[in-house]
Parts: C-alpha cells; structure tokens; sequence
C-alpha cells in the first residue's frame, strides 16, 4: 500500500538529515606500488583538486497547529488558505455557502473547473502543521453517474510534507462513489448503501505512535467504521492537511461538478 510518499516534517522539518562524513580526498594508508613502474614524482605538482564543499540542508521550520474545528462559517479563514488562480477569474471556492442538500447547514463548496487541466483544480491548505491526534472531514461528493459516469476527478484528504510530496491521501472518486481510496487501495465501506454522494460522510484518522488507524463515520454520535490500519512507516514528522478537489488523471469534467465540505477538525494528541 503505497501510503507514504516521504513523510511530512512537521517541524515541516521533512526527513533532513545530517550525515557526517570523512573527506573522500584525504587517504593516509599505504599505498601498493610496483617497484619496476616507479617513477619520480617527488617534484610534480599536486594535481588532486578537492570537490566542492556542499553545506548541510537547514531543516524547515513550520507552525504546529493546535486543536481546532473550521466550519467555513465565514468567507475568510485564519486556519486555511485557498489557492486561487492567477491567469483567470476563480469561480472554484464558496466559504459560507447553504448546502445544496442539507438544509441548515453551512458549508465551504469546492467546484470543478471545465478549464483545468488534469491535475489542476481547488486546493484548501492548513496554515500550518498537526502532529498525531485525530483529523477528520465531513463531506459529500456530487452525483456525476447522470450526467458522466466515467469522470477522472476526486474529493482528497492529503497529508503533505514540507516539500509539498504525499505522505498520506485519501480520495473519494467521482466514479466510484461506493468506494474509498486510501493511497491506492480501494475499500468498500462496511456501511449498508454507502455512497459519497448520497449524504454526508465523516472520514478521518488517529494518528498515534504506533499506528495510524483510516476510519469513517456515518454522524457525529455514530461509531468508527475502521477502513484500515498502518503500522510500518509512519510519519515521524508534523504534516499539513490539505483538501483538493481535481481531476488526477482520466477524463476531463465536462460541467462544474461541486463538493460540499461542511468541517474539518483536529484534536492533537
């Protein structure tokens, strides 16, 4: 299961290492020569010309975030930063926005771009970094089987190291509604009819010191539905939680299919 891609330095302080390491140019032992093939050298000149010195990398220095819940409530967040376009109006991101299927509830609602490319679209970043605790989402996908069925577009919840690379993705697929991807494993919630684009779902993760547990949720006062368990290779550094909502690979959108994100939440540890 292809879960982390390099691990999320929180400090993101992202894997730096500091190897220290002997000259590879200064040698004092003996050195084996054949009598016959010797020749004076005692007056050439020294043509050995040291490498060039290369400083270690200073680690990256990021903000742990405390616990906190974003409701998007409000058309500004202090929590996250939405990434907008630079070459053309964004119509992609609506904090503060009625649900289009739960009424009473106020959510952020994503958009899809006909005009992006594959792998461009919305991207809601944390300011900042957790480091272990419980992080969660409660969300609904868009119902695309009407209208196309076969769309390469997802819904993410990604952890991301300080260099930007995945350390942990889970992905809702537009295609598959019944399904749920973490890294490239997909899994069938253990819940009757489940669907992501029939109703809001809750999809989170414990992060401990000895694993870091896929859950979901049918409600708040519901019980965890664990989707999988990781013990091998976790994230020894803070990460930053992200949300997109893109097209990875595979066909195109053809209309402006929306996400609803009603929260997400972290407890640290």
């Amino acid at each position: 299961m292809k879960l982390f891609k390099g691990i999320i330095g929180l400090t993101l302080a992202a894997s730096l290492m500091y190897v220290a390491c002997s000259d590879p140019y200064t040698y004092t032992g003996p050195v084996h020569v054949n009598p016959g093939n010797q020749t004076d050298t005692t007056s050439a000149p020294d043509t050995v010309t040291p490498g060039p010195v290369i400083p270690p990398t200073p680690p990256i220095e990021v903000t742990v975030m405390e616990s906190f819940t974003e409701n998007f409530s409000a058309k500004t967040s202090e929590l996250f930063a939405f990434q907008k376009s630079t070459v053309r109006p964004d119509f992609r991101y609506y904090p503060a926005f009625p649900s289009l299927s739960e009424s009473g509830t106020t959510i952020l609602m994503l958009r899809l771009d006909p005009k992006d490319a594959a792998g461009e679209g919305a991207l809601v970043g944390a300011t900042g970094y957790i480091d272990k605790g419980s992080l969660s989402v409660r969300m609904r996908t868009p119902d695309v089987a009407s209208a196309q069925s076969n769309v390469g577009s997802s819904a993410e919840l990604q952890l991301l190291d300080p260099d930007g690379k995945e350390s942990f993705v889970l992905s809702l697929k537009l295609s598959e509604p019944g399904k749920v991807y973490v890294g490239e494993s997909a899994m069938t919630p253990e819940i009757s009819g489940f669907k992501a684009c029939s109703k809001f779902y809750i999809y989170g993760l414990d992060w401990t010191e000895e694993k870091l547990s896929v859950w979901i949720k049918t409600g708040a006062k519901a019980d965890k539905q664990v989707l999988t368990e990781i013990t091998e290779n976790l994230p020894s550094t803070p990460l930053r939680p992200v949300l997109r909502f893109y097209t990875p690979s595979g066909k195109l959108p053809l209309y402006p299919y929306e996400l609803e994100v009603n929260w997400i939440s972290y407890t640290a540890q």
